[in-house]
């Protein structure tokens, strides 16, 4: 018995879009589902979807996220609604919205959301641009344990409406937080395409409180950046495009990016992500082909027993805007890989937060793709 159903519609209207859904939907699943999970594009209105979600099938609860794309099986789109129907005895779901961000707070209301479910063992959340990402990190890493997997999408453009999220009828300000829990298997992966344009240096002296880089290799922190970009450099800082060209730590056998958002007048980095003073980093650069080879070499090292039957996917927006071509090819790939009966479903954010295993540690990034695999019973 299949305990999920995605589906996806592009039709213009609301009504026509969940019609087809729907229609998909019970050809698919047995029962009425327990949980959907909407993701859904700027052109449609959240409560016209929800109504006609309700009367068709009844959930306990509807989960909806707005995105700039959406990805289902080995489509990427800028216009459409795609959703994942959840039933099952055996599957636990407890989604919250998360108004104060406190590591307090977090840590006591995941806590008590956590003793209600048998096990967790996967948490997904969605992060507005009016929260403070680091806020909401600093939180979670106190509230959750080392073993339960992780994924958050976060949105940074506050003039957009295209980060909103919604718990049923309630909008959310801050973070969408749902926990599973039950008889789920669920393994995660991080993917990046960016690679070393150079040989490493030391990140020689950091202003963590203030998130900025002051130097490296002991010389003002944007020479580097001069050195690689040359005649560009200034069209570089003027467009605050640093971030197509992010730093990269280096643990573990992979690599962490680091974004830098902007060139302070002293030649410092301003800098989003996890690093510590006397790292070795190196400027990265995106690569297509890196990207297809790390894709399919996680596929490739999958256990029978691990082979998916739903995999959700959190991408990066900073590739949308310079290799917004490429991106129906890597999602055709992952498909491929994952196989004919395995559904894909995902969103695009700006940034993401999920755990990196060589330094067990939940951190911040944007640029990278993250894969949970997800299997029950």
């Amino acid at each position: 018995m299949n305990f999920f159903a995605t589906a996806f519609s592009d039709r213009s209207s609301e009504e026509a879009a969940v019609k087809e859904l729907c229609r998909d939907i019970k050809n698919s699943l047995p029962q009425w589902p327990d949980l959907i999970l909407v993701l859904y594009s700027q052109n449609y209105k959240h409560s016209l979807i929800y109504n006609a979600l309700q009367v068709s099938l009844r959930p306990k609860h509807i989960l909806a996220v707005k995105a700039p794309l959406i990805i289902h099986q080995k489509k990427v789109s800028e216009r459409g609604i795609a959703l994942a129907c959840f039933h099952s005895r055996e599957l636990t779901f407890n989604p919250c919205l998360l108004h104060d961000l406190s590591s307090e707070k977090i840590e006591v209301t995941v806590r008590k959301n956590m003793n209600k479910l048998k096990q967790i063992k996967l948490v997904l959340s969605f992060i507005s641009p009016f929260a403070s990402s680091q806020e909401y990190l600093r939180g979670i890493r106190l509230a959750l344990g080392k073993n339960i997997s992780f994924i958050s999408a976060g949105f940074k453009d506050k003039e957009k409406s295209g980060a909103t999220h919604y718990l049923n009828t309630c909008p959310g300000n801050k973070v969408l937080h749902l926990e599973c829990g039950g008889n789920l298997s669920v393994y995660q992966k991080k993917i990046t395409g960016f690679i070393p344009l150079c040989r490493p240096f030391a990140l020689t002296r950091i202003d963590r409180e203030r998130n900025i880089i002051l130097e490296i290799n002991n010389r003002p922190a944007a020479e580097i950046y001069k050195k690689y970009l040359e005649e560009k450099y200034d069209l570089f800082q003027k467009q605050k495009m640093f971030k197509y060209y992010p730093l990269g730590v280096e643990t573990g056998g992979s690599y962490h990016l680091i974004t830098i958002k902007n060139i302070l007048g002293d030649d410092s980095l301003l800098y989003e992500g996890n690093i510590c003073q006397k790292d070795q980093a190196n400027l990265m650069i995106y690569n297509k082909e890196a990207l297809k080879d790390n894709i399919t070499r996680v596929f490739s090292a999958l256990k029978p027993a691990l082979k998916p039957q739903l995999l959700f996917v959190v991408n990066s927006s900073l590739k949308q805007h310079f290799y917004k071509k490429d991106l129906q090819e890597e999602m055709a790939l992952i498909k491929k890989a994952g196989g004919e009966k395995c559904q894909v479903i995902g969103l695009y954010s700006n940034y993401l937060i999920a755990y990196n295993n060589s330094i067990n540690e939940l951190i911040a990034e944007e640029g990278s793709m993250n894969i949970t695999f997800i299997n029950a019973g």
